[in-house]
């Protein structure tokens, strides 16, 4: 990973090469924007957006033919790494990518777009076939779902704010490896969001839950900035008690059943991290362990 990013940074025609090599790959197009992240962090918004916008030239061909996937995480990418760099706020960073997500999503729902409709039936058809020993009722929600185009515009939101928040993440990351060793890690130990931004992100995911069917999607990209405080909250937690890296690794775990059986970590994550963020736990917490 550090050769890769000693790489980029040499040169502006290293970085666009490497960040359109990862883009023609497709599912590793969220490399070339943490690419653009990284840019935008290390040389400013001037080079950063240079290097974006030579990146986006294949993601444009890409949009014309129907996958404007691929040229929204470039616009995160670059987005990211210039509200990271500009505020050194990880609140604003991260909203910057619900911004993106939703603002995406919500003009392909808006324009009614050929790939949102294209995509529903192709998800329709995978599913179809696998839900041929379940239940009629169950099979007859989950089709009602895949097309509707609320739901399947959420799941691409809530898509594009993974590969947002990894591609920042990762340039982030990468940064500091070259120019700040361990910096990275003590960021996301401390990553906590306002209580401005929390209580905001709280109203309306709930707000968009209150809605019901398939707007509930879009709560999960609106929490998912909690979700990540939440995450540095348990890593801040682990460093603090000395545990080894296998309770993380035991953590992730349980954090990926709960995403596929019921959202129960995630829950008590995002609860965490609101909490945090009114109470500042991590403060409380050390200063419990002084008086102790």
């Amino acid at each position: 990973m550090r050769a890769l990013a000693e790489f980029i940074m040499r040169g502006r025609i290293q970085a666009i090469a490497a960040a359109i090599l990862a883009i023609v790959t497709v599912m590793f197009s969220w490399v070339g924007a943490a690419i653009v992240a990284l840019v935008t962090l290390s040389r400013g918004r001037s080079e950063g957006l240079i290097v974006a916008m030579w990146v986006s030239l294949p993601t444009l061909a890409m949009a014309w033919q129907g996958n404007p996937l691929p040229l929204t995480t470039i616009i995160a990418g670059y987005m990211g790494g210039y509200a990271l760099g500009m505020t050194r706020s990880w609140s604003i960073a991260l909203l910057s990518q619900v911004i993106v997500s939703i603002g995406f999503a919500a003009l392909l729902l808006t324009i009614d777009n050929n790939f949102v409709n294209q995509l529903m039936a192709m998800q329709q058809q995978m599913v179809a076939g696998s839900l041929t020993q379940v239940d009629e009722k169950v099979r007859h929600e989950v089709l009602k779902l895949l097309s509707d185009p609320v739901f399947i515009t959420g799941a691409l939101a809530l898509s594009q704010m993974l590969f947002g928040v990894l591609s920042l993440v990762m340039g982030r990351y990468w940064q500091a490896m070259l120019y700040n060793p361990g910096g990275f890690g003590q960021e996301f130990h401390q990553l906590r969001l306002s209580p401005q931004l929390a209580l905001l992100l709280t109203v309306l995911s709930m707000a968009t839950v209150a809605q019901g069917g398939a707007y509930g999607i879009w709560a999960l990209v609106l929490m998912m900035p909690l979700l990540l405080a939440g995450i540095g909250l348990v890593h801040w937690w682990v460093s603090v008690k000395g545990w080894s890296k296998q309770w993380l690794i035991l953590f992730y775990i349980l954090l990926l059943l709960s995403v596929m059986q019921g959202l129960l970590v995630v829950e008590i994550l995002v609860i965490g991290a609101l909490a945090d963020s009114f109470l500042n736990l991590r403060k409380r917490i050390a200063a419990k362990g002084e008086s102790d």
